[in-house]
């Protein structure tokens, strides 16, 4: 049912500039300024009515946000196709999502003005977001990277690259073979997706460790905490049993995505 007056109301039309893909969404979250509090909103008029992929207009992001905001539509894409329970259409659309994000972001990476492999990442970034009304959910990495944002004022695409390999090397017993489709789809079928991943943000100059964003080990308590209340654990396929093992899940981000000699970006 329409609120009334709905039909008078100016409906959004996005151009976005970053992958983050919030507008793909009808719910989001504001800063409270009074209170200095994260709250969550929705509504299904929040759906822009048109979404227009451009690359041109995302010449002026910043080259770290363009390429953070990317991992975090491949966190979308991984999550959803790391569950256990999968449909054909979320299988569908996050392997292509992956294929594409994983080639576009290597190649702006290398050449900032490739308008292609721009397109290639917008194009990927909307595939990724096809998928959750279909029931394709997410898990962990989300839950612990809306903590630190919401507690240690991370950015929502740097969350990503810290956590989403300390993720599924936690999980990895779990979703074996999931997490092989999410290698292959990455291109990396050679090795384990806990390593493809860490090498991709290694490969786009991303930091890889939770030290690396600041967040110290005596934040760590809370964030599980916080982290573990987040509707998006449901998701998970595995949940931590203790708030012992949450703490040794945060440690393990401390050492994602550390190579001795990283890989070098591609050109």
């Amino acid at each position: 049912m329409h609120p009334a007056g709905a039909d008078e109301w100016v409906r959004i039309v996005a151009v976005p500039t970053t992958l983050s893909a919030a507008e793909f969404t009808w719910w989001g979250g504001g800063l409270d300024p009074v209170q200095q509090t994260r709250k969550p909103y929705s509504h299904p008029y929040l759906v822009p009515q048109h979404i227009a992929l451009d690359p041109e207009a995302t010449r002026a992001t910043p080259h770290e946000l363009f390429l953070s905001s990317g991992m975090k539509a491949i966190d979308h894409a991984v999550e959803r196709l790391a569950t256990l329970r999968q449909d054909v259409l979320t299988e569908l659309h996050s392997t292509r999502s992956l294929e594409l994000l994983a080639d576009g972001l290597v190649a702006v990476a290398g050449d900032a003005d490739d308008m292609a492999a721009r397109l290639r990442c917008l194009t990927g970034m909307a595939l990724a977001m096809s998928s959750p009304a279909s029931g394709g959910k997410v898990g962990a990495s989300h839950a612990l990277g809306h903590a630190l944002g919401a507690l240690n004022g991370v950015p929502h695409g740097l969350t990503s690259c810290v956590l989403l390999p300390a993720v599924l090397r936690w999980n990895q017993n779990i979703n074996e073979h999931r997490q092989a489709a999410i290698a292959a789809a990455l291109g990396r079928p050679d090795v384990c997706a806990v390593d493809a991943l860490a090498d991709l943000v290694a490969t786009l100059g991303l930091p890889g460790r939770l030290r690396d964003i600041g967040v110290p080990r005596t934040d760590f308590d809370r964030l599980a905490r916080r982290a573990f209340t987040d509707m998006a654990i449901v998701g998970s396929p595995r949940t931590p049993a203790s708030a012992r093992e949450r703490h040794r899940m945060w440690a393990r981000s401390q050492l994602a995505g550390v190579r001795p000699t990283p890989p070098q970006r591609q050109r």
